[in-house]
């Protein structure tokens, strides 16, 4: 059978059940592909701070993870698995940010929050990196505005031990 793997097309082995038998075809793929909506900044004047902002040599890296833990809510609802919001410095191993959401916060925004305000208070780092696409969809408006190379790393190394050290503490 030719399956054309590279027009998303995918090899499908399923029962059927009107002849009783198993078979083979080639199935176009039901999800090839999600595009996640960018975070975008309306305030002008935020805008403007954020391209004056001053430049600094930092590579920070910026991430939300879920905690992995049960918390009750209010009375009759289903217990929260909290974010953690997370920023770290890459070059020193530094954590500058380990923010928990609150009940019904919305993580990204918070993250662009937190970004904004580092960025405001202590500079536009040359360098921000990210691991996946939903932290790329929520910061790009803000470094393009800030002038900061957003970058898509496998690992983030800083942040990867912070979680590592918890796990190890029990926590």
């Amino acid at each position: 059978m030719n399956v054309e793997f590279e027009s998303g097309h995918m090899f499908l082995y399923a029962y059927d059940k009107e002849n009783g038998k198993w078979q083979g075809s080639s199935q176009p793929l039901p999800f090839t592909m999600y595009s996640f909506p960018n975070l975008m900044l309306e305030d002008d004047e935020l805008r403007s701070e954020l391209r004056r902002a001053e430049k600094n040599k930092m590579i920070l890296e910026a991430d939300i993870a879920y905690m992995g833990v049960g918390m009750k809510g209010e009375k009759g609802d289903r217990p929260k698995n909290p974010e953690m919001v997370m920023i770290a410095d890459s070059q020193t191993g530094m954590i500058l940010r380990a923010e928990m959401t609150e009940q019904g916060e919305d993580e990204k925004i918070r993250l662009a929050q937190e970004i904004v305000d580092f960025i405001l208070n202590c500079g536009a780092p040359k360098e921000i990196r990210i691991s996946n696409l939903i932290i790329e969809a929520v910061l790009e408006d803000i470094c393009a505005e800030a002038g900061i190379h957003l970058r898509r790393v496998k690992r983030l190394k800083e942040l990867d031990e912070f979680w590592q050290a918890l796990r190890e503490r029990g926590l």
